[in-house]
């Protein structure tokens, strides 16, 4: 399962109807080597209101057990968070002949697994539950990351949806997918069958 493929799930397992789900929120601002939570999940509901949830995505066993020789990592969002998992196809039980990528066995004590494989029951590993540390500089990353989300997909929506876009030679358009490709972004391809459709 690819990086955004793995995204999407996460944008169906937490619905903004009920959570606001952030992308690539890095630690601090303007500091280098600073850690990067790959998703923050923030409840809104009821139920689940101020609950926060920190995602770490693989896609390949090579980078998770890069992962794994760097324990303290992700430290700051394992204490800032109310739970933390990591988002990765189980080893074992890949889909579609894959080997898969994590082994339960190998999940941090702290930590959970979701494999975003399974139909239903895909939290294979409860992560621990504890209080989260909610500060004004989480608010601030979070808020940061939404806007880079954000910048990132207007410039895909202005390649889409340029007039002239139907009539550019296909080594041309192979630039625009490739930019599209670095976004990890599947919204291109939508807004291309939309522009299809319209003619």
């Amino acid at each position: 399962m690819l990086t955004h493929e793995i995204k999407q799930f996460l944008r169906r397992r937490f619905s903004p109807k009920y959570w606001s789900l952030f992308f690539e929120v890095v630690e601090g601002v303007g500091t280098l080597g600073a850690s990067r939570c790959d998703a923050v999940a923030i409840g809104y509901g009821l139920r689940n209101r101020g609950h926060v949830v920190g995602f770490e995505i693989k896609a390949s066993r090579s980078d998770w057990l890069k992962e794994l020789s760097q324990p303290r990592k992700n430290e700051f969002w394992i204490q800032t968070c109310n739970e933390f998992y990591v988002v990765a196809e189980q080893f074992g039980r890949g889909k579609y002949g894959s080997a898969g990528v994590v082994k339960i066995e190998e999940v941090p004590e702290e930590w959970g697994l979701i494999d975003p494989t399974l139909c239903r029951n895909n939290v294979v590993k409860r992560a621990t539950k504890k209080e989260a540390n909610l500060t004004l500089e989480l608010m601030v990353y979070l808020l940061r990351s939404a806007w880079f989300c954000r910048e990132k997909i207007d410039a895909i929506e202005s390649i889409a949806q340029w007039k002239d876009y139907y009539t550019l030679p296909e080594k041309t358009k192979d630039i625009f997918h490739t930019f599209n490709k670095k976004t990890e972004e599947p919204l291109f391809e939508e807004l291309e069958q939309e522009g299809e459709e319209k003619e």
